[in-house]
């Protein structure tokens, strides 16, 4: 009898394990970025949240006024910026987090850019992510070819 539980334990300790060893935790939730919220707030909670901005547009200005089409104001206050639209569009801004979590902001605004708004937040799926994790690259440290934050 004792030997069927240890075996029974053994068969549970070993195959969690093994499915430990293969699973990885999930993204963190970023903090609560509703609709209408200013960029500058939102940014703010994300960086106070661990989130790191995702440097997009910060390789000249050349590089910047592609990514920016005439909204140098946004990528030079905020080079998360992956994207903008002209005149007021939506602008895309990308931040990782822990556990290497991508979150990427939707905000639009017309004037400068502390008029940006908050559209919509949402967390990039681990298998989408991968742009943005060679973005950050040397920003990011990696142990046994796993990113760390």
């Amino acid at each position: 009898m004792w030997t069927i539980r240890l075996l029974a334990g053994l068969l549970s300790l070993i195959s969690g394990l093994a499915l430990a060893q293969g699973t990885r935790p999930p993204p963190a939730p970023p903090p609560s970025l509703p609709a209408g919220l200013g960029y500058v707030e939102a940014r703010t909670r994300m960086l106070n949240a661990g989130f790191i901005p995702v440097a997009y547009s910060s390789g000249g200005m050349a590089q910047s006024q592609e990514i920016c089409a005439g909204r140098m104001d946004v990528c030079l206050n905020f080079p998360e910026t992956e994207v903008c639209a002209p005149r007021g569009g939506a602008c895309r801004m990308v931040f990782i987090g822990p556990r290497m979590t991508v979150v990427e902001i939707i905000a639009s605004g017309a004037g400068g850019s502390d008029r940006l708004r908050v559209q919509g937040a949402r967390v990039v799926p681990r298998g989408d992510a991968t742009r943005h994790l060679e973005q950050a690259g040397d920003r990011l440290a990696m142990e046994d070819g796993e990113f760390l934050l």
